[in-house]
């Protein structure tokens, strides 16, 4: 006996299958990578997530490890402090009541 092919299969829609199945693993590769890019990771550390038990091992590393990024952070606060510039809280948007604005200079 013969086999014959699945009836309902298309090749139309195998071929929009691979590209959507493609298209969604090359978003969470961009999604793992940019967290990793972002933490002080190399972006292409996103396809450890791929590969069964390393990506949960991975995971634990990732979330309970130091970052670079924030290693980088600390090193620079101890070298030149703590920051010390923004935008104060609370201040008055207008001058006080009994403020007196400097006089303009004289024009020439």
């Amino acid at each position: 006996m013969q086999s014959t092919p699945v009836q309902g299969a298309n090749p139309i829609g195998l071929v929009f299958a691979l590209i959507f199945i493609l298209a969604m693993v090359a978003l969470v590769v961009f999604i793992w990578g940019t967290i990793f890019r972002k933490a002080g990771y190399s972006f292409w550390m996103a396809l450890l997530m791929f590969i069964p038990l390393v990506n949960l091992v991975w995971l634990l590393i990732f979330a309970f490890g130091k970052w670079p990024a924030m290693a980088e952070l600390e090193m620079y606060r101890q070298r030149y402090g703590p920051l010390q510039q923004g935008f104060a809280v609370g201040q008055p948007a207008y001058p006080q009541a009994g403020y007196q604005q400097p006089p303009l200079p004289p024009q020439a």
